[in-house]
């Protein structure tokens, strides 16, 4: 499964690139994200964390970030201190609905019962560029949800998020 993630995560990354958009909000079909699970392979989460660390980077601009990922994001807040953010939910079953399309908040119990594989969170700065970001996963390894987190100061932290 978390192969998967990985590949899927990677078909996100090269099958988006070129599509860039404006919108104010916007969603992964199911159609569309069903398609690319069934043609990912078996990858673990440390691939998947690899794939993240190459091609997101700080300050990329969001046509970057629409470049490498697609415009199929939510808009929320960041709970912190209130500023724009994109959250990407990866992998999610038919009928997947977040709990919160609001704030920052990842479905722990989504990632952990399969209806989701991951979650990337983008965070922007004043000149609307990516100021940090992160992406939370379950491992079926150990059973456990973990956040990997980008800083704005280049930093990073990989933080089990379950016991």
């Amino acid at each position: 499964m978390l192969k998967k993630m990985y590949l899927l995560l990677l078909l996100l990354l090269v099958s988006f690139t070129g599509c860039s958009t404006e919108s104010t909000l916007e969603q992964v079909s199911h159609e569309d994200n069903n398609k690319l699970q069934s043609e990912v392979l078996e990858a673990d989460n440390d691939d998947l964390v690899k794939t993240v660390q190459e091609k997101m980077q700080l300050n990329l601009t969001k046509e970057n970030v629409t470049d490498l990922l697609g415009n199929q994001y939510q808009k929320i807040k960041s709970s912190y201190d209130d500023s724009d953010m994109w959250r990407y939910d990866i992998g999610t079953k038919e009928g997947y609905q977040s709990p919160d399309d609001e704030y920052d908040t990842g479905d722990i119990q989504g990632l952990q019962n399969g209806s989701i594989q991951a979650q990337l969170f983008i965070s922007w700065n004043e000149e609307n560029r990516v100021r940090n970001y992160s992406i939370i996963y379950y491992d079926s390894n150990d059973s456990k949800v973990y956040d990997y987190r980008v800083f704005s100061d280049g930093g990073e932290r990989v933080q089990a998020l379950t016991n």
